[in-house]
């Protein structure tokens, strides 16, 4: 239902029915919800209780809103729970001018309120969506106005050339809880048309707008954002600067034919407006926004790719678009081919707001590729399916470059094929220096050749061929990378422990290409190194020692093996990525190994039930606790399941040494599943007669937690004669405290032996013929009230005549007569000893008829019989 203004509003919403609003402006959803318990408190206190009787009541009520007809629309009430704000059940739809029923308790509610408008035709309908306050109460028809403002939009333009298109607004207000985000108000609409746009809005306070527009040019604005605060307006107007301009060019593709590109322009404010690049000519010419800003390009030819951005004046009307290159060598090395294999380059270069970029492809084995002079960012790749490390970077200087890749290692090397190096971050000439003339694990093949293998000098020390022992050897699994290998002097990190040497120093490695997960060897070698069966581990982040298990460790004629674990033992990183970092070092140790796992204990964070029973999910909290190392505590554990003399076994935790241990929790009982109950005696949908009704019984049964007693049961409803309609209830509680419940609605009535004489009732006499009075006679008619024993009982509420329906004409004889007397004013039937009695005047009745008549009793029947008037 529109209206031209709002009214008063509470929490952002008006409130109808003569109570006061209260301003909830600025608090946030939970202190609202607060708020309104104390108000609720509050009212109760002044107002007394309520005049109307307990339970739901009918609420009859409006939204109102600005911004034209309603599409459709919904008010749910909700509530706040330990997940945010959840609906209840309760709502309807409301009607095309906002009306809206349903039942609810009395009292104050929260309401969730949407609204939804005609829209784009081409996108999302307008909407808007907001919580309200609500007062429910017996005879009071509430009145919701939505919390909507409206703006205009203007596109900018002139005279000469004015702007039309569309234009976007979407808002959110919400609060922070303890337990997350609540949406409090949002919407969103579009408009489309000349300028000025009109929008709408659901808005209160601390909201957060953007607004966009569009003009039938293709000039996009940027989203506009504009934040509400307590106090706050909407602005009456916002303004984009929407005008267009022509813009024409070329673009230089230097790699010859484009077969596709696009061209696009954005100003100062944002504002982007884009087109497609001729490909036979590179030309291009679009409508761009007004005023300085930048130009981009992008366009591909075949293998090849530009992309540039450039500033552009606000005058400028002609651009042309190139990047200067310089030749990137790329020698290949293949020992086992040709080198004809595909090599990729992309490149990128910044300068300010200018930005290129340059993609090219070409086949080995020795090939020249278009780069970008001192480029920021340079790749080349092989794309082969065979090869493990596809992309590296490289330098591009002032006039190119040159860069040589092995195949048969993978290693990419800057400059020609005389100066390769593999990928572990030591230079391979170093690596050359090494022990064996290169070869320190003496494989047979150089160690800066093979991307598993790398020689360095150890402490982190300049190389020094003339002694083999100031070198040190790692070597990785097969078919693995060592990435970042160097070695630490030991004055630079934390001392060892006392009794811990570590003759051959700190190396620092990552072993990658490796299955994720998986368990790996690796070997270290070094001249003059004593037999040692230890190996230490650093971590640099908490400057702290300790010592792989013995199991991983082993000294093998000349050389110390480890086993490494990603994402496990050995590994610095503590994740199972295809990926081993390891600082360490092998190590003589003199004093005793810690070997003593930590402890770990556990407690259900709740209590049980008096009889030790759980009835949903039980929370255990785990302690770790170690003698020599920090140990952090395993995550809690929830068990879901459902059983006598349940257990839970906590996460694994490791000390530093890798001592390991489980914590384990017995002996917790949950049932989840109410007892079975059974009433009996009594049926649902039946009907008895006073006097005549079951006994009532129930049985009950629980197999896990077993009945805290018996089953019990009661009956309610009916009159205080015994009639009536009844609900009679079985309940049964097992030891966990589920409850269960049988039930039977049922109605008992009088016995009832048909409509005395003068009267032939098919009850009494089914082989009577119909009874014919004469029109004008009263008609005594009459019946007794028996219980099921045929006693004779006494109603609550005198019998009620019903209005007699006339039915078939009828020629019949006239068969009964019937003294003359006065008719019975009013419809109650009159007691006249056992019997109840009904004098109908038939004298304003038409003769020739069948008439039913009957009387309605209070026990919920009507009794019928039909007589016919000559």
């Amino acid at each position: 239902m529109a209206t031209d203004r709002p009214q008063a509003f509470c929490g952002g919403v008006a409130r109808a029915g003569g109570r006061p609003p209260v301003s909830l402006t600025g608090v946030p959803m939970k202190n609202r919800l607060i708020a309104l318990i104390l108000i609720v408190s509050s009212s109760l206190l002044l107002l007394g209780p309520p005049a109307h009787a307990a339970g739901p009541v009918t609420v009859d009520g409006t939204v109102t809103w600005i911004g034209g007809p309603l599409d459709s629309g919904s008010i749910s009430l909700v509530e706040y729970t330990e997940f945010g704000i959840e609906p209840t059940g309760v709502g309807a739809q409301l009607s095309a001018s906002g009306e809206f029923r349903f039942a609810a308790d009395p009292g104050w509610h929260l309401a969730r309120v949407n609204l939804s408008f005609p829209g784009d035709p081409e996108g999302f309908p307008n909407r808007a969506e907001f919580l309200a306050s609500l007062w429910v109460e017996s005879g009071r028809s509430p009145v919701i106005e939505a919390p909507m403002e409206s703006f205009t939009v203007s596109l900018g333009g002139s005279a000469e050339q004015p702007v039309s298109g569309s234009a976007t607004v979407a808002c959110e207000q919400g609060s922070y809880t303890d337990n997350g985000y609540v949406l409090e108000v949002s919407s969103s609409w579009t408009v489309s048309g000349s300028t000025p746009l009109t929008l709408y809005v659901a808005i209160t306070d601390w909201a957060d707008c953007r607004v966009g527009a569009t003009s039938d040019d293709g000039v996009r604005s940027r989203f506009r954002h504009f934040s509400m605060e307590p106090g706050d307006t909407v602005p009456n107007e916002i303004s984009f600067d929407l005008a267009s301009r022509l813009v024409s060019g070329t673009v230089d593709f230097p790699f010859g034919a484009i077969d596709s590109g696009t061209v696009s322009v954005t100003n100062s404010e944002g504002s982007l407006a884009s087109t497609d690049i001729d490909t036979a000519t590179g030309a291009f010419s679009l409508r761009a926004p007004v005023g300085a800003g930048s130009i981009s390009a992008s366009a591909r030819g075949s293998n090849t790719r530009m992309d540039l951005e450039r500033t552009i004046p606000g005058d400028a009307e002609n651009v042309t678009l190139s990047v200067d290159t310089v030749p990137l060598q790329v020698y290949v090395v293949d020992p086992a081919g040709d080198g004809s294999i595909p090599i990729e380059m992309e490149c990128s270069r910044f300068s300010g707001a200018n930005r290129e970029g340059l993609a090219h492809t070409a086949v080995g084995p020795d090939v020249t590729l278009e780069a970008l002079p001192n480029a920021t960012y340079c790749r080349v790749r092989f794309p082969d399916p065979d090869v493990w490390r596809t992309s590296r970077p490289v330098t591009v200087g002032p006039d190119g470059g040159d860069v040589t890749y092995f195949t048969d290692t993978e290693a990419l090397i800057h400059g020609d094929p005389d100066a390769a190096v593999d990928a572990d971050g030591v230079d391979a000439q170093v690596e050359a220096l090494g022990p064996e003339s290169g070869d320190g694990n003496r494989d047979g093949v150089f160690d800066y050749l093979q991307d598993h293998v790398t020689t360095l000098p150890i402490n982190g020390e300049d190389p020094n061929p003339r002694d083999p022992s100031s070198f040190l050897t790692v070597v990785g699994p097969d078919e693995s990378t060592l990435l970042d290998v160097s070695t630490l002097d030991l004055a630079d990190v934390a001392e060892p422990p006392e009794g811990v040497f570590l003759p051959a120093g700190l190396v620092s490695f990552t072993v990658a290409d490796i299955p994720v997960g998986s368990t790996q060897t690796i070997s270290l070698h070094k001249s003059a190194v004593p037999r040692v069966s230890d190996y230490a581990k650093y971590d640099p982040d908490t400057r702290t020692w300790s010592l792989l298990p013995r199991d991983r460790v082993a000294f093998v004629e000349d050389h110390l093996v480890v086993r490494l674990t990603d994402g496990g033992i050995g590994d610095a990183d503590g994740e199972a990525n295809g990926r081993i970092v390891d600082p360490g070092g092998p190590a003589q140790v003199t004093t005793p190994r810690d070997t003593t796992p930590p402890e770990v204990t556990g407690t259900a964070t709740s209590e049980p039930n008096a009889s030790g029973w759980y009835d949903d999910d039980v929370t255990v909290a785990w302690t770790a606790t170690d003698d020599q190392s920090d140990v952090s505590d395993p995550p809690d554990t929830v068990l879901t399941g459902e059983g006598g003399d349940l257990s839970t076994t906590s996460e694994e935790v490791c000390d530093q040494a890798d001592n390991c241990a489980t914590g384990t929790v017995e002996g917790i009982d949950i049932d989840r599943t109410p007892p079975v109950v059974t009433l009996t005696g009594r049926a649902s949908g039946a009907t008895y007669v006073v006097g005549g009704v079951p006994l009532l019984a129930c049985t009950a049964s629980d197999v896990l937690s077993g009945l805290t007693g018996p089953c019990t049961t009661s009956t309610t409803g009916g009159r205080s004669n015994g009639t009536g309609s009844f609900t009679s209830t079985a309940t049964a509680t097992d030891r966990a405290g589920n409850t269960a419940q049988a039930t039977a609605d049922y109605d008992v009535v009088y016995r009832f032996d048909g409509f005395g004489q003068p009267i032939n009732d098919p009850r009494t006499s089914p082989t009577a013929p119909l009874s014919v009075f004469r029109a004008g006679d009263t008609v005594p008619v009459s019946f007794v009230l028996r219980r099921a024993d045929g006693t004779v009982i006494t109603p609550a509420d005198a019998p009620r005549w019903v209005t007699p329906e006339r039915r078939n004409p009828t020629t019949a004889r006239v068969n009964e007569s019937v003294p003359s007397a006065p008719g019975t004013t009013g419809s109650a039937f009159l007691r006249k000893k056992d019997r109840w009695q009904f004098d109908w005047s038939t004298k304003k009745l038409a003769a020739g008829y069948e008439y039913r008549i009957g009387a309605r009793l209070d026990d919920g029947t009507t009794r019928y019989v039909t007589v016919a008037l000559r």
